[in-house]
């Protein structure tokens, strides 16, 4: 029943997510582009790289300098980062206006609600919520478009340009160190985002605690209840610390996890590409060229993995916020035209 009511706020916050970037398709649109324009540029300095060692014979002076080919380079490198910064120009103005949108929404949501909500639920605890909440959203909306979108386009083509020039070895690792780096995150991440809302849960708690007994300061004095309330929040705060430990442990495991899949597919490649070079099937700039791919992609590969860690925080964070929203007034006001015709006895 949990999981059923799980997905169905899954369901909830992406539909309403979806509807937000429908409002700016044509924006959307040129960011995608440009993404796509960045990763060309990317994927192609490499190849570049690779000239540039050829043109320097081994043991030779080289006739003329590759000008022309040191200057294509840093253009390459350049542009990169050039569409990048232009794409994510674009898509700001979406993010902030949803995140604007949704902290109005809550702001005049939480005044619609009745007294008896508000005096069960704490100040100091809905504030981290609300927080939270709205930065979710805007982690969210970028994150599947901006970030494991551009991963797998740069993956696809590494392995279709490693396909095309070299042996099918070199695009196996790829691929095989792609898959297990993936199979090993989903496990560990699901297990630690067991922690990481109960660290959530915790910190609003002891905020709220915190935050309510500061308010009602005179009262705490006037009944000399300094050291209970002390009490209470230092239990508070040893749970914690006790699921802030549980949550480092889960992410260290996952950490040193992902990181030893990545050695071993890099080793593997430059392992085989060094046997390569030593039988004469390759050149220097061909060893240097499956370095930098199988570098590329493994980068993102772990940031694909902190990606992923932090869209499942921010799915429960999103969780709270529309949890938040769905409450239901107590009391509804009367529409204006039943208002309007009302008359007083």
């Amino acid at each position: 029943m949990a999981g059923a009511t799980g997905n169905n706020g899954q369901t909830r916050i992406s539909t309403e997510l979806w509807q937000v970037l429908a409002r700016h398709r044509p924006r959307i649109a040129a960011a995608v582009g440009l993404l796509l324009l960045a990763k060309l540029a990317t994927v192609a300095v490499p190849l570049l790289l690779k000239r540039i060692i050829d043109a320097f014979p081994a043991g030779a002076m080289p006739l003329h300098l590759p000008v022309y080919l040191l200057a294509g380079y840093a253009v390459l490198r350049f542009s990169a980062t050039l569409f990048n910064e232009w794409r994510d120009l674009l898509f700001v103005r979406v993010t902030l206006g949803a995140v604007s949108a949704y902290a109005q929404k809550t702001f005049r949501h939480l005044h619609a609600l009745g007294p008896r909500f508000h005096a069960r639920r704490k100040l100091g605890s809905l504030l981290p919520d609300i927080d939270r909440g709205t930065g979710g959203i805007a982690f969210l909306l970028g994150v599947g478009l901006f970030t494991i979108v551009p991963t797998l386009v740069e993956i696809i083509l590494v392995l279709a340009i490693m396909l095309s020039r070299y042996e099918a070895g070199f695009a196996a690792i790829i691929l095989v160190t792609f898959l297990v780096y993936t199979g090993f995150t989903l496990v560990f991440t699901a297990r630690r985002v067991v922690y990481q809302r109960r660290v959530n849960k915790l910190d609003s708690r002891a905020k709220g605690q915190l935050a309510d007994s500061l308010i009602n300061y005179e009262t705490v004095r006037n009944f000399g209840n300094e050291a209970f309330e002390a009490g209470r929040f230092a239990a508070i705060m040893d749970d914690w610390r006790g699921a802030g430990i549980g949550n480092q442990r889960a992410l260290f495991t996952l950490h040193v996890g992902q990181s030893a899949i990545i050695a071993v597919g890099v080793a593997a490649i430059m392992l085989l590409a060094g046997q390569a070079v030593l039988a004469g099937r390759m050149s220097v700039g061909d060893l240097v060229l499956i370095n930098a791919y199988a570098l590329q992609v493994c980068l993102p590969l772990n940031a694909l993995g902190f990606v992923y860690r932090e869209a499942r925080d921010a799915w429960v964070n999103a969780e709270r916020l529309f949890e938040l929203l769905r409450e239901r007034p107590e009391i509804r006001d009367a529409p204006q035209g039943a208002a309007a015709t009302r008359r007083p006895r």
